[in-house]
């Protein structure tokens, strides 16, 4: 939503918006790729994997945090920030979420990925897309809902943060259990 509306007002020219928007994602998409295939393999067996479930948050605040000090933020901070919000979430996401279900049993494994799937992914991002939609119709672009949107992005992330903490604690100990 940022990315859009600052692109809008960074480049005028919508051919170049265009192929601005086009080589950012085209770099998102490449990076993921090599995030999935080459690294992340590499990592998750020399690293403990719980740590992606502090990262995925942790970053996500750190860049909101500098998003939201800097509403009106130049073309290439908000780029560099979408950059790696969308590298993490088609890469490290799907990792993590995968890495959720393996403690489980199967019935709950399959009862909540089904249950995550359905509501949390499609009714969440959908859901998200239509207030932003209506905010954007309602106020414009303007820069005060941005920092209403600033706002609730960092207070989203930092309770996303602290659960993943929690998360985190409880799966290191349900690890000590099985060792006991």
């Amino acid at each position: 939503f940022l990315f859009m509306a600052q692109a809008k007002l960074s480049i005028l020219d919508d051919a170049k918006r265009a192929g601005w928007t086009g080589y950012s994602y085209a770099f998102i998409n490449g990076t993921s790729g090599v995030l999935q295939f080459l690294v992340l393999p590499f990592a998750v067996k020399h690293f403990d994997p719980r740590h992606i479930f502090i990262l995925n948050p942790a970053v996500m605040l750190a860049c909101t945090i500098l998003l939201g000090v800097r509403i009106t933020s130049p073309m290439y901070l908000t780029t560099a920030t979408l950059v790696v919000l969308k590298t993490m979430e088609y890469s490290l996401r799907g990792l993590a979420h995968e890495m959720l279900y393996v403690v489980l049993d199967y019935e709950s494994r399959f009862v909540g990925k089904e249950i995550i799937g359905l509501i949390a992914n499609r009714v969440g991002k959908s859901g998200m897309a239509v207030v932003l939609s209506l905010l954007t119709m309602a106020f414009g672009s303007n820069d005060e809902i941005m920092h209403y949107l600033a706002f609730i992005a960092i207070t989203f992330a930092t309770v996303w943060l602290a659960y993943s903490i929690q998360l985190y604690r409880t799966l290191g100990q349900s690890e000590k259990d099985k060792q006991d």
